[in-house]
């Protein structure tokens, strides 16, 4: 995909008949780095619509995105900016720049 185009899925009709559908990609990206998570749920109390709290393989608490890919970061931003750890990423998916 070049800078700035749009992602495409492609339909397959039958073997012989192709369509491609334009998807708008998502202004943001929401990372959580899960090794550097304490499990604080600051994140979750700030913004809870986007967060999670959930329980890595090892029972420790772990924030979870709900949804990675978003075009309005809403409390996104403010969820990062409480994490004492600084384990929650945002960054614009068109750019590649990152806000957090």
């Amino acid at each position: 995909m070049w800078e700035g185009e749009e992602a495409q899925t492609v339909k397959y009709i039958n073997k012989n008949l192709v369509f491609l559908i334009r998807n708008k990609m998502a202004k943001h990206k929401i990372e959580i780095d899960l090794e550097q998570c304490t499990g604080c749920g600051a994140c979750n109390a700030s913004c809870p619509e986007s967060f999670e709290m959930i329980e890595d393989d090892k029972g420790a608490p772990k924030a979870k995105v709900k949804t990675a890919d978003i075009d309005e970061l809403g409390c996104c931003m403010d969820a990062a900016q409480v994490c004492p750890v600084n384990c929650i990423h945002i960054t614009e998916t068109e750019t590649g720049k990152k806000l957090i």
